[in-house]
């Protein structure tokens, strides 16, 4: 496969509104024990997604990539442990996660991380804010965050995940999801705000 070098995130927080506060759902700054300069993150969820329980694999072989600081055990793991690698390249001067190739994949598994506090495979929330920190590269088409979801009722397109907070070759940011009733939302920057190497 070719290499390439894309920095997917450096934090991602999944924050549910709440009238009066805000809860933080999941959050990874990837500055993980073990980190080092394109040192390869450890990762296994592609065994895990191809082992559903009560089968061989469980929460005690689940590999983590980047710990979920937000204490509900929504932990990343990448598909292989060469898939996804830590950088020293990233906005508050610590470290990001970076791509190795053309499919890169960093997952939470709730099957294999077992959550203690709110699910974030499961939770289906009325309102919900995502926050990025990404290297743009302006030309490409890069998913910062995503979600799975090829089960949605009246999703017509199925190669359409279920969301995603994404860079387009435009140079623009989109953010399109599908919705609990299967209707599909697009939001998309009309200008191309992206100028390559900002963050």
């Amino acid at each position: 496969m070719r290499k390439i070098n894309i920095l997917i995130m450096i934090t991602v927080v999944l924050t549910l509104s709440l009238p009066v506060s805000a809860a933080t759902i999941a959050y990874w700054d990837m500055a993980d024990a073990g980190a080092a300069d394109q040192a390869f993150m450890p990762g296994n969820a592609s065994r895990e997604a191809t082992d559903v329980p009560p089968a061989g694999f469980g929460p005690e072989d689940f590999v983590i990539s980047s710990k979920d600081l937000s204490g509900n055990g929504n932990h990343l793991s990448a598909w292989t442990s060469s898939w996804m690698k830590w950088t020293a390249i990233s906005y508050d001067g610590d470290f990001a996660m970076e791509a190795t190739n053309d499919w890169p994949d960093s997952r939470t598994d709730s099957v294999g991380s077992q959550p203690a506090g709110v699910d974030l495979d499961a939770w289906s929330p009325h309102e919900w804010t995502i926050e990025c920190v990404f290297q743009a590269t302006a030309g490409t088409n890069r998913t910062m965050v995503g979600r799975i979801g090829y089960q949605l009722p009246g999703a017509s397109n199925q190669s359409i995940a279920a969301l995603y907070l994404a860079e387009r070759s435009g140079a623009n940011i989109n953010c399109e999801y599908i919705d609990v009733t299967g209707a599909y939302h697009d939001a998309r920057s009309t200008t191309s705000p992206l100028v390559a190497g900002t963050w």
